[in-house]
């Protein structure tokens, strides 16, 4: 059941105006990287043991293949001797991964951009989220137009009661 606005004798449904206004799609076509956590243990629960490691592969895999749209991933033999370190069955809970796309430099290659997933050494996972790494940030903020950049320094004189409050001996 939609809401109906009259407007010079004819009816509109709201609901239909909704559907046509779709966001702009993000640009797939770039390079890009970013940094994950990812909780292989929701992924791999109630799995057989004996098929743990390399279902966790594939699971990481079909995470990147998700997450940066591209079929050709290939993930790094550190992260591989991370997952295995401790046999087939005792795959860690969580990992930390970055995942870069990046073009592929073969010209008989089926797709332009292939995805490299890597691993992260972390000590502890609280309060890590999803980001790009700051070189990464850097370069989407600058603007290629801009020929050069010149750093301005506001000096402000002291206020008479930043002395007054201070801590530190005057001779420190």
């Amino acid at each position: 059941m939609g809401i109906f606005i009259m407007k010079e004798g004819k009816a509109k449904d709201k609901k239909a105006d909704k559907k046509g206004d779709k966001k702009p799609r993000k640009d797939n076509n770039k390079e890009m990287i970013k940094e994950y956590t990812v909780n292989l243990h929701k992924r791999l629960f109630k799995m057989q043991f004996k098929k743990r490691g390399k279902r966790a592969i594939r699971e990481l895999k079909k995470f990147a293949q998700t997450q940066m749209w591209v079929k050709d991933v290939r993930i790094d033999s550190e992260l591989n001797h991370f997952i295995w370190k401790n046999g087939i069955r005792d795959v860690p809970n969580k990992v930390r991964i970055r995942v870069s796309k990046k073009k592929n430099q073969d010209e008989d290659a089926k797709e332009p951009f292939f995805c490299l997933v890597q691993h992260l050494d972390v000590e502890d996972f609280s309060g890590l989220r999803t980001e790009t790494p700051k070189q990464q940030r850097i370069q989407l903020y600058l603007d290629p137009n801009i020929t050069h950049i010149k750093a301005c320094l506001l000096y402000t004189s002291p206020s008479p009661r930043d002395a007054t409050l201070s801590r530190m001996p005057s001779s420190a």
